[in-house]
């Protein structure tokens, strides 16, 4: 039996009460768009590592008055990728915070 595309879900989906969960990129923390943004670099720079969609987010996370429309005709037009590219970052940023919990900022 194959799977076929509807048949998949996605196991590690935020569920809605969590304060992880995300609607759109720019509700993303700066520091995460900096790491998207490395990740990005680091992709361009060595071959057969992809970075055009790292870049991408980490440009709407940071720069969203700019990027904005970007996030939103990707949503409009592919619905599921959206849905599940916000899955995968929103696990990254579940992992992040895990790893190096938040820490209080000085003014």
């Amino acid at each position: 039996m194959t799977a076929t595309p509807t048949d998949l879900t996605l196991v590690d989906a935020p569920d809605a009460g969590s304060s992880l969960a995300i609607t759109t990129l720019t509700e993303l923390p700066r520091d995460l768009g900096v790491l998207l943004l490395a990740m990005g670099m680091v992709g361009v720079a060595a071959p057969g590592v992809p970075g055009t969609p790292a870049l991408l987010a980490a440009c709407v996370v940071l720069w969203p008055e700019g990027f904005g429309w970007l996030e939103h005709r990707f949503a409009r037009r592919f619905p599921r990728a959206h849905r599940s590219s916000l899955n995968q970052v929103t696990r990254f940023h579940r992992d992040v915070e895990r790893r190096y919990p938040s820490c209080p900022r000085l003014n």
